[in-house]
């Protein structure tokens, strides 16, 4: 690169002093990336927006609304709803803009394809991804009591428990079948 050019990361880097920039960032990370994933999903498995639009029970032009960059109305449900429909995980956080800015300058079309839970490599018998086998080998986990971010967490379990009754419970998913009125399983606190 000459000294002249500036990278797509720099460009992004230098726009965050601007938190206006950075909040229209993230809004439009979040609609772009997911209208992307959808599409690029539902092409890689062979589906038409009807395919995914039945298998995810919604209508093919709510299918074709969700792949729009521009639609903004995305809820968790409707996520879930798509994420069982492809058969993979759904994962929401908050990162750092790093993280974000990192993401958006390596993105390429590869890492918004996800495999679904039966073409997973890495759950397969003795194909372990490697930082699971690592975990594996070294028994020694961030959660132990002497570890510090065990007590971050232990101090923040008392917080929520003080905020929520049950907080700090093992959760039960208690498997019912689906009722008319379309529920699923829940996962309650255990008594």
């Amino acid at each position: 690169m000459s000294s002249g050019t500036t990278s797509v990361r720099e460009q992004i880097v230098a726009s965050l002093a601007d938190k206006e920039y950075r909040d229209a960032l993230v809004q439009e990370s979040i609609n772009q990336g997911i209208a992307i994933q959808i599409r690029l999903n539902r092409i890689e498995r062979g589906w038409t927006q009807g395919d995914l639009g039945a298998r995810a029970e919604k209508q093919q032009s709510e299918i074709s609304r969700l792949e729009d960059p521009d639609y903004e109305g995305y809820t968790l449900k409707t996520l879930t709803k798509l994420a069982s429909a492809f058969d993979v995980a759904i994962e929401v956080r908050f990162v750092p803009f790093s993280s974000l800015v990192d993401e958006m300058s390596h993105a390429t079309t590869p890492a918004f394809i996800v495999q679904s839970y039966e073409s997973d490599p890495d759950l397969r018998p003795n194909r372990r991804h490697p930082s699971v086998q690592a975990s594996i080998e070294e028994p020694e986990s961030m959660f132990e009591p002497e570890h510090p971010a065990s007590e971050v967490a232990s101090g923040l379990e008392t917080v929520l428990a003080e905020q929520q009754p049950g907080w700090g419970r093992p959760l039960v998913v208690t498997p019912t079948p689906p009722t008319l009125n379309g529920s699923s399983p829940r996962a309650n606190p255990a008594p």
